[in-house]
């Protein structure tokens, strides 16, 4: 793909948009009733997803041969479908757990991905495009019945299937991000390979990652199951009502 450059007024349309997700996600939390905190959930997702779409547009627009602006504006924008589990609606509540698993892809994505904003080696792209896939598993889980009956994806409630592949998901997910945290490591530890002035981004890059998996291994070792919601390893802040 060649340079994609990012107009003005480009920028300022995407900032925008960031801005309106951001209403959005307070809109929604505090239309719930029975959501437990819901101003705090909405603003720890604000601070998570917003500063990634507009150090994304900044970078974009400096260096638009550099993809990594693209992947910051594609990881902020794609946490926000996950965060739809706190409406009321169930086809919007369906949306948001179908794409439960997409931000911890997305982040490992960008983070193997930095500093060029291309994966540049044939691992990183198995392992990424690996996650993307264990992502995408919740689908299917959802039409075995998997958080039904909320859910508008369900054809069969086998709920022992589904926790089946929910365990696979999670399991994958978390071999994923290890590795990851792996390559991470051995780049950091690698003479030359990191500026001593971003070192210290890499190794946060490593615990985000490697706090993630850990938190997916601990409910993989729990059991996903479809009934038990509460267990679901999401975001902090986009938890099941009935898990606050």
């Amino acid at each position: 793909m060649g340079v994609v450059a990012l107009s003005r007024r480009q920028a300022v349309a995407i900032a925008a948009a960031g801005i309106a997700a951001g209403a959005s996600l307070f809109m929604v939390a505090l239309s719930v009733d029975d959501l437990s905190r819901p101003g705090y959930r909405a603003a720890l997702a604000c601070w998570v997803t917003l500063p990634y779409i507009f150090a994304g547009v900044v970078a974009w627009r400096r260096r638009p041969e550099n993809r990594l602006g693209r992947l910051m504006v594609t990881a902020g924008f794609g946490t926000v479908p996950n965060l739809l589990v706190w409406s009321d609606n169930d086809f919007l509540f369906t949306v948001g757990v179908a794409t439960q698993f997409l931000p911890p892809a997305l982040y490992l994505h960008l983070f193997l991905a930095f500093p060029k904003g291309r994966l540049s080696h044939a691992l990183d792209r198995v392992i990424v495009a690996t996650a993307y896939g264990a992502a995408a598993l919740t689908v299917p889980a959802l039409v075995l019945g998997y958080e039904a009956p909320r859910s508008t994806l369900t054809v069969a409630e086998l709920p022992s299937a589904a926790e089946r592949l929910l365990q696979i998901q999670l399991a994958a997910l978390s071999a994923c991000l290890l590795a990851g945290v792996v390559l991470l490591v051995f780049r950091r530890l690698r003479p030359g390979s990191v500026r001593p002035a971003i070192a210290w981004l890499v190794d946060s890059f490593s615990l985000a990652l490697l706090a993630t998996a850990a938190l997916m291994m601990r409910a993989c070792s729990d059991g996903a199951s479809p009934s038990r919601s509460g267990s679901r390893p999401s975001l902090p802040w986009a938890r099941h009502r009935s898990s606050s």
